[in-house]
């Protein structure tokens, strides 16, 4: 990896590893806060690491594909003919990419799962199990709630995505092997374009978080989801609209207020 580039990948994952700025968050929130040099250069070096590593089915596999359309969005930008094809491949492998999934972190938990909902095997799904019990030397039985579920009859889980594109994305492998140091040299002139425009032009103000009013209204889940995902949108701020959503609804109501009051203030 070139210079620029190696050097805007070191000061994101720099910032990732203090606690307080960008420490604790899954990729897709990680890549989110970024600027738009470092939040390239991290998209691009990891897509040419995980394919240079184990293939395009280790990027998928390894949670890193979550973010293919900025990917695909940014090879257009690029605009070469080297580029170009790099996208033609992802764009092979889109229909074989299930949508909606986050990547749970990275540097050693890279799996994308999902929170799944099953039926309690221990009881199976009635919350109940009977248990034995002896008294005066007789045996009796006696209901009780299932200790696995907690009486609710579902247990949670996680399960990884599903690929079907295994064969496709072996194909595809060496293709990019053709490519990748000339892809890899015209990143590193793309992303010295863009750190000389923002050298060049004025650094832009951080933004104020918005100000909610939550006390006093309804404490119903889906409004405090729509009222602060609202508010960071009207605030030039989509991206972190789509990471609170994916943050406030990883947990329980304790852990949506805790995400809500995170990311504006609430009053």
């Amino acid at each position: 990896m070139t210079d620029t580039h190696q050097k805007l990948m070191n000061e994101a994952y720099d910032r990732w590893q203090k606690e307080g700025d960008l420490g604790g968050l899954n990729y897709n929130e990680f890549i989110s806060r970024l600027d738009k040099p470092h939040r390239n250069a991290v998209l691009l070096g990891n897509l040419n690491y995980q394919v240079q590593n184990g293939g395009f089915r280790q990027w998928v596999g390894n949670g890193y594909a979550t973010e293919a359309h900025q990917i695909l969005d940014l090879l257009k930008k690029i605009g070469t003919e080297t580029a170009l094809k790099v996208s033609n491949m992802i764009e092979q492998l889109m229909p074989f990419l299930e949508e909606g999934l986050t990547s749970r972190g990275f540097c050693g938990s890279y799996w994308v799962e999902e929170e799944t909902e099953e039926t309690c095997c221990e009881c199976d799904g009635t919350g109940e199990m009977e248990e034995e019990y002896e008294e005066d030397d007789e045996i009796f039985e006696r209901t009780e709630r299932c200790p696995y579920c907690g009486g609710s009859g579902y247990v949670s889980g996680e399960r990884e995505p599903s690929f079907e594109g295994t064969s496709l994305a072996e194909s595809l492998d060496n293709q990019y092997y053709d490519l990748d140091k000339q892809f890899m040299q015209e990143v590193e002139s793309f992303l010295n374009g863009e750190m000389l425009v923002k050298a060049t032009s004025k650094p832009e103000a951080p933004k104020k978080k918005p100000r909610v009013k939550l006390i006093g209204k309804d404490g119903n889940a889906f409004f405090i989801l729509g009222t602060v995902s609202s508010a960071l949108k009207k605030n030039g701020q989509k991206d972190l609209a789509k990471a609170f959503r994916e943050e406030a609804t990883s947990g329980d109501y304790n852990h949506l207020l805790q995400t809500a009051m995170k990311y504006v203030d609430v009053y």
